[in-house]
């Protein structure tokens, strides 16, 4: 019910104005300026009866001080006199009035001027709630904008990431953006662990929930805890927003974070795969290398030995001139294919090593600049 105060150090006037307006208002009745202004933060009035002639302050300054209380501006004030001239309704106005009533007034146009203004009221409340909840909109907007532009600016410089420790670092400059408190594991060719940026320990405790909880689903919530699952990365968030709105803006974001992690966890057990496969493969060629050669050299050896032993026992053979040619045929034809035989060994050896070099080249194609960019959630979407 709207709520009127009646200011006026006539008690007959105030008596008239009531009986005109209790039916439909919530009334009070006060004499002074100094009595009125007292009972409006309690009384909280909607509209305030203000006459001008009044014996302590008069009604212009009872409607100057009225604007310095705490719900003072909040209050329509339809000032009230016998004087009608327009230098009396300018000070009204100059004072903070918001309408005037000249004396006499009948009961029927009071209750008029008061329900009408009463329908001013619930339009600028319902203004006033749509401002609100407008500036609440574009808030979140700005806000989740806000959210997003990180959250790129994350995956850009996880990209280019090349370590455990790089990659956690990203991560926990994201928790401290949040003002979430997190530990962190990645499990890589060896399991790694990480308190903060720069900790690379997690309690025993801790450890164990993580082996516990890793097959408790994607997002596992215990107490003001939340463990984010993954096959290569998990991670653990120990301070969870009791707002249920902001805990299910923070339930997104982790979602995001936990993809980019296990992807960039796979990235390097793929990086230190093809790393190994590239130096295990280095060392094949070296001996397969070595191998060669000393292969090249054994069998040099043999047929330079055998030809040298057999020419010299030609003479002690007695063979005839056509068997000779025939045997100096038959060495020289065998020392043909085992050269070609040494050249298949040869283009092996060549073969391993372009492959060396394109499983090289891959890993330097893929292994991005470990210099990384300066997160800033302000960024442009658009």
């Amino acid at each position: 019910m709207l709520k009127v105060l009646i200011v006026d150090d006539s008690v007959v006037a105030q008596k008239k104005m009531q009986e005109a307006l209790d039916n439909k208002f919530d009334c009070l009745a006060k004499t002074t300026g100094k009595e009125a202004l007292a009972a409006v933060d309690e009384f909280k009035p909607d509209i305030m009866l203000l006459d001008i002639n009044m014996p302590d302050i008069d009604g212009f300054e009872t409607c100057k001080q009225l604007a310095g209380l705490e719900f003072g501006k909040k209050v329509i004030v339809v000032f009230i006199s016998g004087s009608d001239d327009i230098q009396t309704k300018i000070k009204a106005y100059d004072a903070g009035g918001h309408d005037f009533i000249a004396k006499p007034f009948s009961d029927d146009e009071l209750v008029k001027k008061i329900s009408r203004l009463g329908a001013l009221l619930e339009e600028r409340d319902d203004l006033q709630h749509t401002v609100e909840d407008t500036q609440s909109i574009i808030m979140t907007s700005m806000k989740q904008a806000s959210h997003y532009g990180y959250i790129m600016n994350f995956f850009k410089n996880l990209f280019h990431s090349n370590s455990a420790n790089e990659v956690a670092k990203l991560f926990f400059d994201a928790m401290d953006y949040w003002n979430l408190k997190a530990s962190l594991v990645l499990r890589l060719d060896k399991v790694c662990y990480f308190e903060s940026a720069e900790i690379e320990y997690v309690s025993p405790i801790e450890r164990k929930i993580f082996v516990a909880l890793h097959d408790a689903g994607r997002l596992y919530e215990f107490g003001q805890r939340m463990i984010v699952n993954d096959s290569h990365a998990s991670f653990l968030i120990k301070n969870m927003p009791e707002d249920n709105v902001e805990a299910g803006e923070i339930r997104d974001v982790i979602a995001a974070i936990i993809e980019g992690l296990e992807a960039k966890a796979i990235d390097l057990k793929r990086k230190d795969g093809l790393e190994l496969v590239t130096k295990e493969l280095s060392g094949t060629i070296e001996k397969v290398k070595s191998g060669v050669i000393s292969h090249n050299q054994l069998i040099s050896s043999v047929i330079t030995d055998m030809m040298g032993a057999v020419a010299s026992s030609f003479h002690s053979l007695e063979l005839t001139e056509a068997q000779e040619t025939f045997f100096h045929a038959l060495f020289e034809k065998s020392g043909q294919r085992i050269m070609s035989v040494e050249q298949i060994l040869l283009d092996i050896q060549e073969q391993l090593s372009l492959l060396s070099n394109h499983v090289k080249v891959i890993v330097e194609d893929t292994q991005a600049p470990s210099a990384m960019v300066q997160l800033n959630a302000d960024v442009e979407l658009f």
